[in-house]
């Protein structure tokens, strides 16, 4: 399939892909029915296939395909990757995430490192910031990747999380 083809049968796959839900939204709008933010937003940006159709248009009238392809910019070679995907010119590799060893992993903290991470906290006193605690936390678990509003969040639910903590100990 030549390339113009392969991005022609992407537009037309994606306008059936949004077909069914724009039509409901449009129905709702004319008959005076309000809709979500989040359908109106849906409605002027991904439905709205100007873009598409523009970036299209523009390979339809150069010369040279591959040529025409270098002078667009980020955002319209971003469509027309779309397009070809959609259109089954690329096959989407799904899965094949690139590992970097070299970074370390995240994690999601233990009720014990919550636990010990809060405990630390109280025992600096009342003028102890939540960034300090961060920081010094930070050094000893780096994987955490510990931010000043997770801290917030334990401490708002600290009652919680001891609870959870006395059942697992008691549960052995």
């Amino acid at each position: 399939m030549k390339p113009l083809e392969t991005l022609k049968a992407g537009l037309v796959s994606l306008q059936q892909q949004i077909k069914a839900w724009k039509n409901t939204l449009l129905e709702h709008i004319s008959a005076k029915e309000a809709i979500s933010d989040a359908d109106e937003h849906w409605l002027d940006n991904d439905a709205n296939l100007v873009d598409e159709k523009r970036c299209l248009k523009l390979l339809e009238n150069v010369l040279d395909y591959e040529h025409g392809l270098q002078c667009l910019n980020s955002q319209q070679k971003t469509l027309v990757e779309k397009l070809k995907e959609l259109g089954g010119g690329i096959k989407k590799v799904v899965g094949n995430k690139r590992k970097r060893p070299d970074e370390p992993r995240k994690e999601n903290a233990t009720l014990k490192q919550k636990i010990k991470i809060m405990d630390w906290h109280h025992k600096q006193g009342k003028k102890q910031k939540q960034g300090h605690t961060t920081a010094h936390w930070d050094k000893i678990y780096p994987n955490l990747t510990l931010k000043q509003p997770l801290i917030s969040a334990w401490l708002k639910d600290e009652q919680r999380i001891w609870q959870f903590y006395a059942d697992e100990v008691a549960q052995g």
